[in-house]
């Protein structure tokens, strides 16, 4: 880089030496009403802090994501307030719970790419991202789950499904906050039988496209400079089982093994840029001396 990127980038007079001292005060409280025996309210409000770490201050070099990487060592401490409320039901049938959050951040830490680019001759220029501090932020969104154990003839079948819904905003930008996988659904089933010395377990995940990419964002930018191109949703199909071995009187043994991405289909995790390994193979034991 040119010495006007470098001053460009804030990236001058380290050479001095740098000395960061922050201080914050963070806490907690919640609530949890039991409204009947099944059924339970839950309220928190809270106070996050996070300090940069050295890697956003000082880490320049080529990183994963086909891009490279300075450091910023002017970056602030993020806070945050954080309130959440849910409710909560289980009872011998199913088990059932729902939660919405919403954090307001400021001085929010994440990554973004840069004006400057590193010029590569007869190649494509290579961006330059930076962690920098976001003025005000706002993230919320709703998660809920649900497990319904249903006793048939030879054992347990448990189906389960958890539903997730994500929404950023830079509310000193107006504009989305990238790095945000909106509609996120994980469901399957798990057989057991009635012994509980096996079991089997299948499970699918759908990540839905993300579309709200703001102009700085960490997705690939557009040609018209109007924020990334869309980021790609993906469905996987996972499946895994074991058998537990419970005879011995000193000790307890299990095995169990698992194929992730059952069919092999190529994807990224959204705003991750390295591709995700195809199928892929698992097997475990355990041993339990008592």
């Amino acid at each position: 880089m040119t010495p006007a990127q470098i001053e460009q980038l804030g990236l001058t007079g380290l050479t001095s030496g740098l000395s960061v001292k922050n201080n914050s005060v963070t806490g907690d409280v919640g609530v949890l009403y039991k409204l009947t025996n099944q059924l339970a309210a839950t309220l928190r409000v809270g106070r996050s802090f996070r300090t940069p770490n050295i890697s956003e201050r000082f880490f320049t070099d080529f990183a994963s994501i086909q891009a490279f990487q300075v450091g910023n060592p002017n970056l602030k401490p993020e806070s945050g307030t954080n309130v959440d409320a849910g409710v909560k039901y289980r009872s011998s049938r199913f088990a059932a719970s729902a939660t919405y959050f919403d954090n307001d951040y400021s001085n929010f830490l994440a990554s973004r790419i840069t004006p400057v680019v590193i010029p590569r001759p007869g190649q494509s220029p290579i961006p330059v991202y930076q962690t920098t501090n976001y003025q005000s932020v706002r993230i919320n969104g709703f998660e809920a789950d649900l497990e319904a154990p249903i006793k048939i003839s030879l054992g347990y079948l448990t189906p389960y499904g958890n539903f997730s819904y994500l929404h950023g905003e830079d509310k000193s930008e107006n504009l989305p906050l990238d790095n945000i996988s909106p509609l996120r659904l994980n469901g399957g089933f798990r057989w057991t039988n009635l012994l509980r010395s096996y079991f089997f377990d299948y499970e699918g995940r759908i990540v839905t496209k993300q579309t709200r990419l703001g102009i700085n964002g960490l997705a690939p930018v557009s040609a018209g400079g109007n924020g990334g191109a869309p980021e790609p949703g993906f469905v996987t199909h996972n499946i895994s089982g074991g058998y537990y071995f419970r005879k011995h009187e000193r000790y307890n043994f299990n095995i169990n093994a698992g194929i992730s991405n059952l069919f092999n289909r190529s994807y990224s995790e959204q705003f991750v840029y390295a591709p995700a390994r195809g199928r892929s193979f698992t097997i475990g034991t355990t041993w339990e001396i008592k």
